[in-house]
């Protein structure tokens, strides 16, 4: 869960409370819901879009360092420039069958990659589909 960084614990820790209660009424008493609170960069929230052409080099970049392994088709590719650098947000398609840590791991590794590729980028967020 992002949410606003100067906010207090305790108020973010309600806000938190209230997804995990939202999603248990979702999907039964039985499933364990467990947030993590990460503070959201307000500041990169006022970025601007960088277009089509960054977009695809981007894209590019990621699709290389995916390679051939379990993370495939990356689209939806969007660069933002904001305060400090830019954030980068893409869709990925692993296999539906393999675990969640297994993906998280292969997605996690190409956003660092990344990161280590092309010093302007400050954040990069990937969210993974099944296929």
């Amino acid at each position: 869960l992002e949410i606003g960084g100067t906010l207090a614990l305790g108020d973010a820790h309600e806000v938190a409370s209230g997804l995990e209660r939202a999603v248990r009424d979702e999907l039964g008493a039985g499933v364990e819901v467990e947030t993590h609170i990460e503070p959201l960069q307000a500041p990169w929230v006022d970025g601007h879009d960088l277009g089509p052409e960054r977009a695809v080099t981007v894209q590019s970049a990621l699709t290389t360092l995916a390679g051939t392994g379990p993370v495939r088709d990356i689209h939806n590719v969007r660069v933002v420039d904001v305060t400090g650098g830019q954030m980068v947000k893409f869709h990925c398609v692993a296999d539906r069958n393999l675990t969640v840590n297994e993906v998280h791991e292969r997605v996690d590794e190409i956003e660092r990659g990344l990161r280590r590729l092309d010093g302007t980028i400050r954040r990069v967020i990937g969210h993974a589909e099944p296929g």
